[in-house]
């Protein structure tokens, strides 16, 4: 008898269920007070911004798929739309043996909707995600001029006028793929972004989820700047009259595409970081097996906690923990690596967590530790390590020695977990604040064997940086060479991308002549900080300062120097004005390059007085 009113009320809810989803079905809508988006059967039918009254109209958002040579279009599709939340609505289609969830968000705060795809094939099969067209569409509105964000790298941002208004456009809407591969076909109303993973996907690791689509609105403010940059080694005749020239970009498409940007941030940034980079004193200069490389070492700890840094990267050298000539990567730095520990940990010598740490390093640690300092650690993963052949097999198969520029392949999810944990045991065992991330070599091209697309090996990193930001959410991500060429998508889960992009060598920018190695510096950062604004749309929570400057590390004969050289190199006349040039343009992280400890007397005559100005 009890089962009856059971029965009933089940009956009840899919009825309920299946008269929501038949609504769904014509119309659904998502509102977050600041911006309302209509779906349909045929996906995006419109999207209007409360603040500005303006209204997007879409001819549909069509998308497509091409996985294991079979295409897959949204098109010929009938979806079954359903909404979750306020927030959250999600359109399921069926192809076959493959399903595609279609999932829109608009979440509190956003000016902007996001599309993400999920695909999900047959049961226990691998599959070759071999192209996404993540929008393929027209707006209804009239469109003045479709704009190539930074050439199309971050999208294209559609300036539209009203019939009724005058000629110049008013108000626009950008649209962007969350990755640096996407190819942008922009002829007037129409758009199509699309990319081409080329991307192994086990059905063990879950649906494949596909980048954000982000869809945004904004309202210009006539306030524009020529979009590229004069390049460096060009002499401008009429500075005035190039900045007048060329394309132009509104300062609201910037704002625009940096808050989208921003909302994807992984860490909540309140205060600033202090991050020291013990290599531009040449720290690796200094042997830590010695007891004059020890009393040197802990200088430079001392003079970066009374400037008032919270953390130092550590790369000084060590003959017995990690003699030079057991290098194995291309650089000839692995001696340098996590710790002086990278050489024994690449050949499984000493396993963080579970070896005892050798008492040197201890020591090291218990001493920044007394001056309120944490330790960094130097890391890359282009290395040949041989803990699991699939990692190296595209060169073992073709007979051929993983080494130098050709290691790993980092697009693997095997070597991405190994290397991931790695780091975490490190960090667990050590208490290291974070890492230094540099020489990721995610450029592999297909020439090389069977390796994975390039496109796979930017998701591994990408995956690698936004797995240790999860499980270690307050660590420091320093991002140096290569990450700092693949753009904000790339970057949100670190700390700051590479100060300047590109080694900071002072021969680097010898194109900026001056007396002064700290105002070329200054210089070069306001340079990179303005492009990293206006062409990467890097949100300033993570946009990296860089004070002070390396010290040269070659000789005249261009000789790189791993004895005792140029160990004294303060820059008295320009410190001050690198100091306050980089606070003002990138206020989140100070990024604090040489300072003087190595050389005795340049460190005692640093005065209380620039210390003192130097913390404040």
């Amino acid at each position: 008898m009890k089962t009856a009113p059971l029965i009933l009320m089940a009956l009840l809810t899919a009825v309920t269920s299946l008269a929501t989803l038949a609504k769904a079905d014509e119309t659904v809508t998502l509102d977050n007070g600041v911006m309302k988006v209509k779906l349909g059967p045929g996906g995006l039918k419109q999207i209007h911004d409360t603040r500005t009254g303006r209204t997007v109209q879409f001819a549909g958002d069509r998308f497509c798929l091409r996985v294991d040579g079979r295409e897959i279009d949204s098109r010929g599709l009938n979806p079954v739309i359903e909404k979750e939340s306020d927030h959250v609505a999600a359109c399921s289609y069926r192809s076959g043996d493959y399903t595609v969830r279609a999932v829109y968000e608009l979440k509190e705060g956003w000016r902007f909707v996001s599309r993400q795809l999920f695909l999900t094939g047959p049961d226990e099969k691998k599959m070759l995600v071999e192209k996404v067209c993540a929008f393929d569409g027209r707006v209804n509105n009239p469109v003045a001029d479709p704009y190539r964000l930074s050439g199309g790298r971050y999208g294209v941002s559609l300036r539209m006028k009203d019939a009724s208004e005058a000629e110049n456009a008013t108000w626009g809407c950008f649209l962007l793929v969350q990755n640096p591969y996407t190819d942008v076909q922009a002829e007037g109303s129409q758009v199509a972004l699309t990319y081409e993973p080329r991307m192994k996907w086990k059905s063990q690791y879950g649906p494949f989820p596909s980048d954000r689509l982000c869809i945004g609105t904004y309202a210009m403010t006539g306030n524009t700047f020529r979009a590229d940059m004069a390049y460096e080694w060009h002499y401008v005749q009429d500075p005035d009259v190039f900045l007048q020239e060329g394309d132009r970009i509104d300062w609201a498409e910037i704002e625009a595409v940096t808050d989208c940007a921003r909302a994807f941030l992984l860490e909540d940034r309140t205060q600033s970081v202090r991050v020291h980079i013990g290599w531009c004193e040449n720290d690796y200069q200094i042997d830590r097996a010695t007891e004059e490389g020890k009393v040197e070492y802990r200088r430079i700890i001392d003079r970066a906690a009374a400037m008032g840094c919270q953390y130092v990267l550590y790369t000084p050298s060590h003959s017995r923990l990690a003699p030079l000539k057991e290098c194995r990567d291309a650089w000839g730095w692995e001696s340098n690596l996590l710790m002086n520990l990278g050489q024994k940990i690449r050949k499984d010598e000493w396993i963080p967590g579970k070896d005892e740490i050798p008492q040197d390093i201890k020591d090291i640690l218990a001493y920044a530790k007394t001056r309120d300092v944490k330790l960094m650690a130097y890391a890359y993963p282009s290395l040949p390590f041989m803990q699991n052949p699939e990692w190296t097999r595209f060169r073992t198969e073709q007979g051929k020695e993983p080494g130098g520029y050709v290691t790993v392949d980092t697009g693997l999810r095997s070597f991405q977990d190994w290397w991931v944990g790695k780091l975490f045991d490190f960090c667990e065992a050590t208490g290291c604040a974070g890492f230094s991330f540099d020489h990721w070599w995610i450029a592999y091209a297909s020439d090389l064997g069977n390796v994975s697309s390039k496109y796979q090996q930017w998701y591994g990193c990408r995956r690698v940086l936004e797995t240790l930001r999860r499980r270690m959410p307050g660590i420091v991500m320093d991002g140096r060479q290569q990450t700092h060429h693949f753009g904000t998508w790339t970057w949100l889960a670190g700390t700051y991308p590479h100060p300047m992009m590109s080694d900071e060598q002072p021969g680097s920018f010898n194109a900026i002549p001056d007396l002064s190695t700290d105002r070329v510096n200054g210089a070069r950062q306001r340079y990179i900080a303005w492009r990293l604004m206006t062409r990467d749309f890097c949100p300033v929570e993570i946009l990296p300062g860089f004070i002070t400057h390396q010290t040269q590390r070659s000789d005249a004969q261009r000789k790189m120097r791993r004895d005792r050289y140029r160990p004294r190199d303060w820059d008295r006349l320009g410190w001050k004005y690198n100091l306050l040039s980089s606070i003002a343009t990138a206020p989140f992280n100070h990024v604090i390059n040489y300072i003087p400890a190595r050389d005795i007397d340049e460190f005692n005559a640093f005065s209380d007085e620039d210390k003192a100005f130097f913390r404040r």
